[in-house]
């Protein structure tokens, strides 16, 4: 028996996690950024967040988890819309994020995995655990 892939939601707070901006930065990019922009969040994404996910040291042990957990959930959207908001904001972003916000991850998909398609042809053998207690460094 192949055993199960775990896939946790909460997760994707990396990708909204811009805590560490200045008040200044932030609402500068509040300003000028408009959520519902894909071109304008896009390079936000490039130039601001992925840089700062790829500086982190547990980048290399975190990135395969964070593609595997995004493909599963662009796929399937099993989370309720007040669940994804709930991980949206806890990393304090100073966007509001576009409408829905399932396009904000897509968006982020787009920019991290160029002409990769995030469609799994089948989600057999993933299993959500959703917890907001998660392990960066766990692969």
């Amino acid at each position: 028996m192949t055993p199960e892939t775990k896939v946790n939601v909460w997760t994707l707070d990396m990708l909204s996690s811009l805590h560490w901006l200045s008040d200044e930065e932030a609402n500068a990019m509040r300003s000028s950024v408009d959520s519902d922009d894909e071109m304008a969040v896009k390079r936000v994404l490039r130039e601001v967040v992925v840089p700062y996910l790829k500086a982190l040291p547990v980048w290399g042990t975190f990135e395969p988890r964070l593609k595997r957990n995004l493909r599963y959930f662009l796929t399937t959207k099993s989370v309720s819309d007040e669940l994804l908001e709930d991980v949206y904001a806890v990393g304090e972003p100073p966007l509001d994020g576009p409408e829905p916000l399932w396009k904000y991850y897509h968006w982020a998909w787009e920019v991290l995995y160029p002409g990769e398609d995030y469609r799994l042809e089948s989600v057999a053998g993933y299993r959500e655990e959703n917890s907001d207690d998660i392990d960066m460094a766990e692969p």
